[in-house]
């Protein structure tokens, strides 16, 4: 019948934002109040110093983007400016800029100084990012924590809650598995798994699937089943340009010998 025919078809357009996040890179935004440990996390993630560290807020006024493989999947690790309010002109282009990246990110991690109380910044951060994939780093481990877990979780829901000292480079590993957790759906994909990715073959799917569905509708309303035939004959050529398989009248005429109208 033709709903496993549909089933399959739905499971395989589920993948199409999956295949894109493995195509292009799964965006990750590190946001957080200037000097909050951002750009230790970067370098500490990179294993090398691409981002200048100091104790000033607000050095770095722009963002920075890298590309790294985190178990085999693609990330674009952005390290934006810290969110602030200030009247530098220059940090506050960086500063907009931090935002427009929060908006498009896959992933936010929020990097909070846990050493210092959290400031109302921060509480607005949480606010913007709570029911979105989002780690939360309480950084600066190596110190006396003012921040604790529990006090983040209360001001909403995030995947992950972790403590960490980036500049020590502990917790690395917690990201990474939460960024796959995130990517795959909690389960470790198989390699061999068909997945659509390529925005034409995406587009061809969803017109298959629509005439899959008007020949379902035509099937339940009684049409003739000439009609019908041409909505499933427009699905198959369809799905032919994906494969590179044309159809035969062959195909057609053994499909109907076999098939019996109904789902």
């Amino acid at each position: 019948g033709l709903a496993p025919i549909l089933e399959k078809m739905d499971t395989l357009l589920a993948t199409a934002q999956r295949g894109k996040l493995l195509r292009d890179g799964v965006m990750v935004s590190i946001i957080g109040r200037p000097n909050a440990g951002k750009s230790s996390l970067m370098n500490a993630l990179l294993r090398e110093d691409r981002a200048i560290v100091t104790n000033i807020p607000g050095t770095t006024r722009d963002s920075i983007e890298e590309f790294l493989t985190i178990q085999g999947i693609p990330v674009r690790l952005i390290d934006t400016a810290g969110i602030r309010e200030t009247e530098d002109i220059v940090e506050s282009m960086g500063v907009e800029k931090a935002r427009q990246y929060l908006d498009k990110a896959d992933v936010v991690v929020l990097v909070i100084d846990g050493s210092k109380p959290l400031e109302p910044e921060e509480q607005e951060l949480l606010q913007l990012i709570t029911n979105r994939p989002s780690i939360i780093f309480l950084n600066k481990a190596d110190q006396a924590q003012c921040v604790s877990k529990e006090e983040i979780a209360a001001l909403g829901t995030f995947t992950e809650i972790v403590t960490i000292s980036a500049a020590q480079g502990e917790g690395m590993d917690e990201m990474a598995r939460v960024i796959t957790s995130l990517v795959q759906g909690g389960s470790v994909q198989a390699s061999h798994e068909a997945m659509l990715s390529n925005v034409r073959h995406i587009t061809l799917m969803e017109q298959a699937k629509v005439s899959l569905d008007q020949s379902i509708l035509a099937i339940d309303s009684g049409m003739p089943i000439d009609l019908i035939v041409t909505d499933i004959r427009a699905a198959w050529e369809l799905l032919g340009d994906i494969t590179g398989e044309s159809l035969r009248e062959s195909m057609v005429d053994e499909l109907f010998k076999r098939f019996c109208l109904g789902k």
